[in-house]
């Protein structure tokens, strides 16, 4: 997991190498992948990461440029990957994915999130069963609900200008779910869609579209726009 900065969106990039020191990635049994940063009201940084099956957590620099706090455990489970932090009424909700993500219309990928009262945990899902727990955990925010998506999962967040929050994610249509098979290759990759969807808030948890799960056909978009577009004067 590295760095690179540059003055314009198209270059020239600087390499600062690694984001990780090698101790910090020693610390966590895990993949080194699928970082989110988080920077805390009190300007205070950190990085999340892990897949397969352990999410981590550790202290940043003043620039959010290098890990150099000791790492902390914040989640374990079948296959949890893609750990994202968002931070709501004076808790922490961590957001990942379980379940597989690309196993075509048989996957079982879905979005869970869990809260603290600290960044650094201990999360806990809906019934208060710790993350680092070795079961299965609730608080399911996005999941397949039979209509033509299947696997939804490894979600980022938004909120748009007039306050409402959306999940983004990716998931797999049922109706086209593979690419083809690869001439004297593996067989055929995992087809992942980007969708997005407004998520609410339902006592103190979030929950795609009121736990109607992903939505089919159109929806109203995000506001882009301070103009709510009216006539009242």
């Amino acid at each position: 997991m590295g760095l690179t900065t540059a003055p314009t969106p198209t270059g020239p990039w600087t390499d600062h190498g690694d984001v990780i020191p090698a101790a910090p990635q020693a610390a966590c049994p895990t993949f080194t992948i699928d970082q989110a940063q988080f920077t805390d009201v009190d300007g205070a940084h950190y990085l999340y990461w892990g897949s397969y099956d352990t999410l981590c957590v550790a202290r940043m620099n003043a620039d959010a440029t290098r890990v150099e706090g000791p790492v902390t455990q914040v989640a374990r489970g079948r296959r949890m990957e893609g750990g994202y932090v968002v931070r709501r009424g004076g808790f922490y909700y961590l957001f990942y994915s379980d379940a597989g993500c690309c196993d075509g219309a048989y996957s079982g990928y879905q979005v869970k999130v869990g809260r603290a009262t600290s960044p650094l945990g201990p999360f806990t899902d809906d019934e208060g069963v710790d993350l680092m727990a070795l079961t299965t955990k609730g608080a399911i925010v996005a999941g397949a609900n039979g209509n033509r998506w299947a696997g939804p999962g490894h979600s980022g967040f938004l909120t748009d200008l007039s306050g409402q929050d959306w999940l983004i994610y990716h998931a797999i249509s049922t109706a086209d779910p593979d690419f083809p098979p690869i001439v004297n290759g593996p067989s055929g990759l995992t087809k992942r869609p980007l969708l997005i969807d407004w998520l609410d808030w339902i006592d103190g948890w979030p929950v795609v579209r009121a736990g109607a799960g992903p939505s089919e056909g159109p929806q109203p978009a995000p506001a882009a726009s301070y103009d709510a577009g009216g006539t009242f004067g």
